[in-house]
């Protein structure tokens, strides 16, 4: 909690990138998914389909979306076996939660969209080290351009202020 509060205030106060976090979590994340696809057991398979089911679920608000959405990343840390991943992911992916309810974008989708993270629960399901990789690297390829497009908006509104 702690650190994601810090890093929010040196995001809001212009002292930390969303391209950093995005080239951070670009190099971790794949890491991730590679070590959860091999060491997938069939409880953990269950665990990851379940939380790409419920991103298909109605949701009541945007924080509730946000939530069913990274759900498959909080799996994906718990199975790949490796505490301090899982810390640094957690804290990475709450910042990122954060920043995205304090910019408030317009259009939720341009940011992330339903489905994005089929190839990778699939991969990893199937014990697919590489191809849990590689899907997890399109994933943030493309998440991290709607993410700094936001962020680009968000900045251009806040100077005009």
């Amino acid at each position: 909690e702690r650190l994601s509060s810090g890093f929010l205030d040196l995001y809001l106060a212009g002292q930390l990138t969303i391209p950093e976090l995005c080239q951070v979590r670009l190099h971790i994340e794949p890491e991730v998914a590679r070590l959860a696809a091999s060491r997938i057991t069939p409880e953990g398979a269950d665990r990851l389909r379940e939380a790409v089911a419920a991103e298909r679920q109605p949701v009541s608000g945007y924080d509730e979306r946000m939530l069913r959405l990274t759900a498959v990343h909080h799996v994906l840390t718990e199975l790949c076996g490796n505490h301090l991943f899982e810390a640094m992911i957690n804290s990475m992916i709450k910042l990122t939660h954060e920043i995205v309810l304090a910019v408030e974008p317009k259009d939720h989708n341009l940011v992330h969209g339903v489905g994005e993270h089929d190839a990778i629960a699939e991969a990893v399901a199937a014990g697919d080290p590489e191809a849990a990789g590689r899907a997890m690297a399109e994933h943030l390829n493309s998440f991290s351009e709607g993410l700094i497009r936001m962020d680009q908006e968000y900045r251009r509104s806040s100077r005009r202020k």
